[in-house]
């Protein structure tokens, strides 16, 4: 393609792209994505309201007919919600079993059996999918989910393994304290559990100890309920609570259940029934100001200002972010850091960043790297984290991993820390020992070493590595080695479970994204790299200026952001179209 038709191209995909990011800004203030996990929030959603004798025939019938909807072909419902990319010439199914997945479903699955059978309806679903629970070993079924069959005489509640109520009155912060031993995603939902559990099961409640332990989780209950009504701002955490506050007493008229359900049901979508986890304001805001800022605009625009503001006014008072406004109890090193990078873009003075700067800083942990909420709490060996297939307490880790390090490198070299601070060659050093063999970096909170690779090669640059050094040349030859032979990079959500499939899936836009990015800034010499991947963004996005959005975000299990395929193209086409106004392609 000729320059001057390449450029009128890229202007025209930034130009469309712009019109969606504007469309899809909420109030002309924020951004948030829509999060689609699976069938279990959906199902849990129902199982709640029966817990608690709340019925709602028109919005039940909605999510009813989405589970059915959900089900997969051998009756089970799986990890993901719809097709996913697969591998070349391996379908989903087989994607499952070679995986083992074929036994994490089981959780969703009898979750969705008691919930079509709490309403007494498709019945077909329900016999399917106790077909498909007879070839699976319920071991893989976790104890937070054993307690809603609890409720309804389907599990002994003896049966269920959970930490003792008493648990509760170890000094928080000590090694088996609450605040230490549980990372901030389990501990309100897990606190909730435990003493539904423990008030359900009756046993020792005389005990005075016992009595003691279930005041103080009580009370840290009544404390850590945020301004929106929920826990930690997400759907799980916030039913265990409501159930057990419920059974302690409290009213459903009462101000802290009512506001708990209030919560629970701004995450449903009316017109389907289906019922989201979370949404990521802040996270989601603070990417679209990134690619707002590569496609050339400043907060001279009106939306660009008002979203700016919206992070400054998220800010905690310690300088720290969460993942949205109210979760001010649990801020997290990743969203600080990328809200720091994003105001940084857009040209808020360096002065004001320092605070939060300092605040990263004092959360690196020992091994140099950064946890995403709570420092020290977890140690991993170098490379990848287990899945919770192989570790059940993976879930329970919130250790230093690559991808909020290489996020927090960045934001602390916005405002000037440099090889050769102590904190910054601590975090090298973290690097260099985490890194693969083959080149990459494992990444928790993104699908997955596509995500964390590119996230240190831009952070290693940004603090002023030697970019020709071995681990960082072996690291982009990596990146490149990767790319399709369409133009683009992609991802199954496979290699979250198993590291041989790094790297390798169907393309994406968003994985392309993330990739040309990288290259563009940390390795501008691969200019057919960079021109292929380019292209290939060109060529897939849609008629309304978005692009088809992938489950690219791993965090645990795997979820689709719908936010991300509007934000990292046009990140990435704003960042080319300097590349080659430079000359650079040419």
């Amino acid at each position: 393609m000729e320059l001057v038709h390449l450029k009128e191209a890229v202007n025209s995909s930034i130009d469309r792209a712009l019109v969606n990011v504007f469309e899809n800004q909420y109030m002309g203030t924020f951004w948030q994505g829509d999060i689609y996990y699976n069938a279990y929030p959906t199902a849990v959603a129902i199982i709640t309201n029966k817990i608690l004798g709340i019925t709602e025939p028109e919005w039940e019938s909605k999510a009813a007919h989405c589970i059915m909807g959900l089900q997969r072909r051998d009756g089970s419902w799986g990890i993901l919600d719809k097709q996913a990319l697969p591998l070349p010439n391996l379908d989903e199914d087989k994607m499952e079993e070679m995986l083992e997945l074929k036994s994490a479903a089981a959780r969703n699955t009898v979750v969705c059996i008691l919930a079509l059978e709490l309403l007494d309806v498709y019945p077909e679903c329900v016999a399917k999918g106790k077909e498909y629970m007879k070839t699976v070993d319920e071991k893989y079924i976790d104890p937070f989910t054993e307690i809603f069959l609890a409720c309804f005489g389907r599990k002994k509640w003896k049966d269920i393994k959970v930490p003792p109520i008493e648990m509760m009155l170890i000094p928080a912060n000590s090694k088996f304290g609450f605040n230490r031993f549980l990372p901030a995603w389990v501990r309100d939902g897990a606190a909730g559990g435990i003493l539904l559990k423990t008030l359900r099961q009756k046993k020792g409640l005389w005990s005075p100890i016992r009595r003691m332990a279930i005041k103080k989780a009580e009370k840290m209950l009544l404390n850590n309920q945020l301004s929106n009504g929920g826990w930690f701002g997400t759907f799980q955490p916030t039913v265990y609570p409501t159930l057990a506050l419920a059974e302690l007493g409290h009213d459903l008229n009462s101000d802290v259940i009512q506001r708990a359900l209030g919560f629970l049901q701004t995450r449903r979508r009316e017109e389907n029934g289906y019922v989201h986890r979370f949404w990521l304001p802040v996270w989601d805001t603070s990417f679209a100001l990134l690619a707002l800022a590569s496609a050339g605009l400043t907060d001279s625009n009106h939306n660009v200002a008002k979203a700016k503001y919206y992070i400054i006014n998220s800010q905690f008072r310690n300088g720290s972010w969460g993942f949205c406004p109210e979760v001010n109890i649990y801020p997290d090193c990743d969203d600080t850091a990328v809200a720091m990078q994003a105001l940084s873009k857009i040209g808020v003075n360096k002065d004001y960043l320092m605070k939060s700067a300092e605040w990263l800083e004092r959360r690196q942990n020992k091994d140099g790297g950064w946890a995403a909420f709570v420092k020290e709490q977890a140690k991993k060996t170098p490379g990848t984290l287990p899945t919770t297939i192989e570790d059940s307490m993976v879930i329970l880790k919130d250790p230093s991993v690559a991808d909020v390090t290489g996020h927090v490198m960045i934001a602390l070299g916005e405002v000037g820390y440099r090889v050769g601070h102590p904190s910054i060659d601590k975090a090298i050093s973290f690097l260099k020992k985490d890194q693969l063999p083959s080149g990459p970096w494992y990444g928790r909170w993104g699908l997955c070493y596509i995500y964390a690779v590119t996230r240190v090669l831009k952070a290693l640059q940004v603090i002023g590595e030697d970019m020709n050094s071995d681990y960082v040349q072996k690291a982009i030859k990596w990146l490149v080695e990767h790319q399709n032979s369409d133009g683009g990079w992609g991802e199954c959500y496979v290699s979250y479970f198993k590291e041989e499939y790094a790297g390798i899936g169907m393309s994406t836009a968003v994985h392309t994204s993330w990739a040309l990015t990288t290259l563009i800034s940390v390795a501008p010499k691969y200019s057919s790299a960079i021109e292929k991947g380019a292209k290939y963004i060109l060529e897939t996005q849609c008629k309304d200026g978005n692009w088809p959005s992938p489950h690219t975000v791993g965090a645990l299990e795997v979820y689709e952001n719908t936010n991300y395929s509007r934000v990292f193209p046009l990140m990435a086409l704003g960042e080319y179209r300097k590349f080659i106004s430079k000359g650079g392609d040419f």
